[in-house]
């Protein structure tokens, strides 16, 4: 599973900040894994709520989330407490 998170100098991708286009990167680098990870988006430092949206679907565009279960929202503790 891999997070991608908001800080308070942009992005981060599993607690490593990181810019738009290595975000990019690694989304195309996670579609062709097989099996492909999880993507999560963890909104809770999102300056507000448009670039949460737009980081989402910027997410779904890039992992073809539609009838998966390849993405989610929430925290990394909550998806911790699912996944023990």
């Amino acid at each position: 599973m891999n997070i991608v998170a908001f800080s308070a100098d942009g992005l981060t991708w599993n607690d490593i900040e990181i810019d738009q286009a290595g975000l990019q990167k690694n989304l195309a680098q996670s579609k062709r894994l097989l099996p492909q990870p999880i993507i999560v988006l963890d909104p809770t430092n999102a300056p507000n709520c448009e670039n949460a949206k737009k980081l989402q679907s910027e997410i779904h565009k890039s992992i073809d989330c539609e009838g998966t279960v390849l993405c989610g929202i929430g925290t990394k503790a909550e998806w911790d407490a699912v996944n023990q």
